[in-house]
């Protein structure tokens, strides 16, 4: 699972004794032209930008999640080449903010984690330092998102984000990822799904609460509808005061009409496999407007295990192995 020029190899970055966003800070003052290097003297301005974005782009971390852990073909924590903006002056000026711009800032319940690219990264922007806010408020383009479904049907917190993030290029990579106790029937256990119909999700369903939110019967339903392009009239779909389709795909469209890619990881317990199946099998149907002449349509499913995690839990199902699926959308015309 690669990334990046396409998709796949866009991810965060974890550092080591490398202190990414210091090196960004470093000042400027003034510049060699460097005309004796080849570098700069014969090659374009187009060309230098992708050499720089290969060597500045992170494509090792383990593609299913920044938690999980780091397979054996990703041993090393990121491979950007911090260096190369030491290396004098010119080339500083043209590459200092690719590290941003090229990959994912981790946002959500693990982005304080240790190693992290951007360490202590809180759930609102507006908490960050001033000189880091600055950098993302102006360069970040890509966003990994770890967030509770109750959060995920809410849909304004997409919204605190692209309030921030305003610079010169929209939002254009978007990863949100539900983990195995983020769903609201995490804990009903594999056999007893005839209380709550187990694991469910669909883009026009909920609101944040557990009256509204998704069931099943009602996932399944609106996706036999979509597969067969019928209206979803009648079906308890989230809408607006005016009556209008709402759901947090509405939001995400709204919120994000620059996106090129859009994934979404989905983790749950082994027991609960044929749950997370049925969830992906609807999300393949889904699709997200943007604007009136593209769609986010999907194009790809990726799936995963691991094992470890909380070994010391009571519950025998509740301890692993855990099941990941990556479900990714990308924006063609509609």
């Amino acid at each position: 699972m690669k990334q990046m020029l396409n998709v796949l190899s866009r991810r965060v970055s974890n550092s080591t004794s490398d202190n990414l966003f210091d090196t960004l800070l470093e000042s400027t003052k003034t510049i060699n032209p460097q005309q004796q290097c080849p570098l700069f003297s014969r090659l374009p301005r187009e060309l230098r930008d992708e050499v720089f974005a290969y060597a500045l782009l992170n494509t090792c971390h383990d593609p299913f999640h920044r938690g999980f852990p780091q397979s054996e073909r990703a041993s090393k924590k990121h491979d950007i080449a911090l260096p190369l903006l030491l290396t004098c002056r010119a080339v500083y000026s043209e590459t200092r903010y690719l590290p941003i711009s090229l990959n994912a800032i981790s946002v959500g319940n693990n982005a304080s984690k240790k190693g992290d690219i951007a360490p202590s990264f809180p759930k609102r922007p507006h908490q960050l330092p001033e000189r880091l806010g600055n950098l993302l408020h102006n360069h970040a383009q890509a966003i990994d998102y770890t967030l509770m479904q109750t959060f995920l049907e809410v849909g304004y917190h997409f919204q605190s984000f692209t309030n921030f993030l305003t610079g010169p290029e929209p939002v254009k990579y978007l990863t949100l990822r539900l983990e195995r106790m983020d769903w609201w029937t995490w804990e009903t256990a594999p056999g007893d799904v005839a209380r709550d119909g187990g694991l469910a999700l669909d883009q026009s369903v909920g609101a944040g609460s557990v009256e509204n939110r998704p069931t099943a019967g009602v996932m399944r339903e609106l996706a036999q509808r979509r597969r067969e392009r019928g209206r979803l009239d009648g079906v308890a779909i989230a809408r607006d005061e005016d009556g209008a389709a709402a759901g947090w795909g509405v939001a995400l469209s709204r919120d994000f009409p620059g996106l090129k890619e859009l994934e979404m990881v989905f983790e749950s317990f082994r027991a609960k496999k044929a749950q997370l199946e049925e969830v992906v099998r609807c999300a393949e149907t889904w699709e997200f407007g943007m604007g009136e002449e593209f769609v986010l349509r999907c194009v790809g499913v990726e799936r995963g295990s691991w094992e470890g995690g909380e070994v010391e839990r009571k519950v025998e199902w509740q301890r692993g192995p855990f099941e990941v699926t990556v479900v990714r959308w990308r924006r063609v015309r509609a």
